[in-house]
Protein backbone atom coordinates (compact mmCIF):
# COMPACT_ATOMS: atom_id res chain seq x y z
CA UNK A 1 0.00 0.00 0.00
CA UNK A 2 1.54 3.02 -1.15
CA UNK A 3 0.93 6.21 1.32
CA UNK A 4 -1.03 9.25 0.01
CA UNK A 5 0.92 12.54 2.11
CA UNK A 6 -0.90 15.46 3.06
CA UNK A 7 1.32 18.28 4.69
CA UNK A 8 0.84 19.38 8.08
CA UNK A 9 4.19 21.59 8.32
CA UNK A 10 6.87 22.49 6.50
CA UNK A 11 9.63 24.94 6.76
CA UNK A 12 13.43 24.87 5.80
CA UNK A 13 14.38 22.47 9.26
CA UNK A 14 11.66 19.99 9.25
CA UNK A 15 8.36 18.45 7.90
CA UNK A 16 5.34 16.75 9.41
CA UNK A 17 3.29 14.63 7.26
CA UNK A 18 -0.02 12.36 7.22
CA UNK A 19 -1.08 9.65 5.47
CA UNK A 20 -4.58 9.79 4.24
CA UNK A 21 -5.20 5.95 4.22
CA UNK A 22 -3.16 4.87 7.25
CA UNK A 23 -3.31 7.33 8.88
CA UNK A 24 -0.14 7.60 10.55
CA UNK A 25 2.17 10.99 11.06
CA UNK A 26 6.02 11.20 9.69
CA UNK A 27 8.10 13.71 11.16
CA UNK A 28 11.73 14.86 10.45
CA UNK A 29 13.43 17.38 12.41
CA UNK A 30 17.44 17.77 12.66
CA UNK A 31 18.68 14.85 11.61
CA UNK A 32 15.66 12.39 13.26
CA UNK A 33 13.03 11.08 11.02
CA UNK A 34 9.84 9.47 13.61
CA UNK A 35 6.77 7.57 11.66
CA UNK A 36 4.33 7.70 14.52
CA UNK A 37 0.42 7.26 15.15
CA UNK A 38 -2.21 10.04 16.02
CA UNK A 39 -2.07 8.93 19.47
CA UNK A 40 2.09 9.19 20.04
CA UNK A 41 2.05 12.34 18.00
CA UNK A 42 0.03 13.93 20.85
CA UNK A 43 1.87 11.71 23.12
CA UNK A 44 5.24 13.40 22.02
CA UNK A 45 3.88 16.50 21.54
CA UNK A 46 3.26 16.58 25.52
CA UNK A 47 6.71 14.68 26.59
CA UNK A 48 8.26 17.87 24.20
CA UNK A 49 5.90 20.35 26.12
CA UNK A 50 6.83 18.98 29.48
CA UNK A 51 10.26 19.01 28.65
CA UNK A 52 10.54 22.45 27.48
CA UNK A 53 8.30 23.86 30.33
CA UNK A 54 11.31 22.07 32.64
CA UNK A 55 13.99 23.20 31.04
CA UNK A 56 16.99 24.53 33.05
CA UNK A 57 17.72 27.75 30.81
CA UNK A 58 21.03 28.29 32.75
CA UNK A 59 22.98 25.54 31.28
CA UNK A 60 25.32 26.26 27.86
CA UNK A 61 23.27 27.32 24.95
CA UNK A 62 24.73 24.68 22.94
CA UNK A 63 24.14 21.81 26.05
CA UNK A 64 21.41 19.14 24.68
CA UNK A 65 19.98 19.05 27.83
CA UNK A 66 16.63 18.11 27.09
CA UNK A 67 16.11 14.36 26.81
CA UNK A 68 12.57 13.62 25.30
CA UNK A 69 12.00 9.76 25.29
CA UNK A 70 9.49 8.55 22.20
CA UNK A 71 7.29 6.27 21.67
CA UNK A 72 10.28 3.74 20.66
CA UNK A 73 11.27 2.27 23.99
CA UNK A 74 14.92 2.79 23.31
CA UNK A 75 15.41 5.76 21.17
CA UNK A 76 15.29 9.04 22.55
CA UNK A 77 15.55 12.84 21.22
CA UNK A 78 18.75 15.21 22.49
CA UNK A 79 18.04 18.37 22.19
CA UNK A 80 19.11 22.13 23.34
CA UNK A 81 16.73 24.16 24.70
CA UNK A 82 16.79 25.98 21.66
CA UNK A 83 16.19 22.78 19.59
CA UNK A 84 13.55 21.93 22.03
CA UNK A 85 11.64 25.20 21.58
CA UNK A 86 11.44 25.23 18.07
CA UNK A 87 10.13 21.42 17.78
CA UNK A 88 7.90 22.24 20.09
CA UNK A 89 6.91 25.24 17.70
CA UNK A 90 6.52 22.59 15.03
CA UNK A 91 4.56 20.20 16.62
CA UNK A 92 1.42 22.70 17.78
CA UNK A 93 1.63 24.13 14.13
CA UNK A 94 1.26 20.98 12.46
CA UNK A 95 -1.35 19.71 15.66
CA UNK A 96 -3.27 22.84 14.67
CA UNK A 97 -2.88 21.66 10.92
CA UNK A 98 -4.24 18.17 11.92
CA UNK A 99 -7.01 19.65 13.37
CA UNK A 100 -8.24 21.78 11.02
CA UNK A 101 -8.17 19.21 8.41
CA UNK A 102 -9.68 16.53 10.21
CA UNK A 103 -12.56 19.16 10.90
CA UNK A 104 -12.55 19.68 6.78
CA UNK A 105 -12.76 16.49 5.99
CA UNK A 106 -15.95 16.18 8.03
CA UNK A 107 -18.02 18.53 5.57
CA UNK A 108 -16.06 16.67 2.56
CA UNK A 109 -17.49 13.13 3.55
Amino acid sequence: MYCELQCLYESNDAYVVTCRKCGHIQLAYISTILKLSVEEFALLRLKVHQACSNADLSRPEESKSLIIETTAETTFLALTCKEGFRFLEILEEADNEYKAQSMLSLFNA
